[in-house]
């Protein structure tokens, strides 16, 4: 039995060679030398693949239309911060009422003051719910505007079909090497503000 398997084996290891060499006979190279002999690759400017890229976080600090934005929202978050501040000190000062009132309640009084506290708790929980939201929707509703008005200036640059696909560019994205010859975040940060100042 142990012969049997060595012969076996032996006869696995011939077939696996011929079939190696028949392989690589009718070829003469491998497979990764064929691909590296491929033929030169256009990268003339007019090439269907040719792409450029731009860096978000430089549009976004040098975009006038998005630090007008962020001014806007800030200014609604601080009104809306008024008017929860407003809520909060009115809480305190009728907590700091009833807590002076204690004494001389009646356990009627009492609950209806326990009752009033925990209503004004809850106003001011679900104002402070209803700021963060409504912030949320603002800062989205921000990002969508700014994402269109880059869309739409992007076509209108590349109207000659000068390159297939233009990326942005962020801190932390995948990107392990950029070509700044395919840089275009300035000419996107002057024609996005030179818009601007058409209008």
């Amino acid at each position: 039995m142990k012969n049997f398997s060595a012969v076996l084996n032996v006869i696995l290891l011939i077939a696996v060679g011929i079939l190696y060499f028949l392989f690589f006979k009718g070829n003469g190279t491998t497979p990764a030398a064929n691909s590296i002999k491929a033929g030169p690759r256009d990268t003339s400017s007019n090439s269907a693949s040719c792409i450029a890229y731009f860096n978000m976080d430089s549009v976004e600090s040098q975009y006038t239309e998005i630090k007008n934005l962020r001014e806007q929202l800030k200014s609604d978050e601080q009104v809306l911060n008024n008017e929860l501040d407003g809520l909060k000190r009115d809480y305190t000062k009728r907590m700091q009422e009833l807590q002076a009132q204690a004494k001389t309640m009646t356990q009627e009084q009492g609950e209806a003051a326990q009752a009033e506290i925990y209503k004004k708790e809850q106003t001011i929980r679900q104002k402070e719910a209803e700021n963060g939201q409504a912030l949320q929707v603002k800062q989205f509703n921000m990002v969508q505007q700014i994402n269109k008005k880059i869309e739409e200036f992007l076509k209108s640059y590349n109207s000659q079909g000068k390159y297939s696909y233009i990326f942005s560019h962020s801190p932390g994205d995948f990107i392990y090497y950029k070509d700044s010859v395919c840089n275009i975040t300035n000419d996107i940060v002057k024609g996005l503000n030179s818009e601007i100042i058409k209008k």
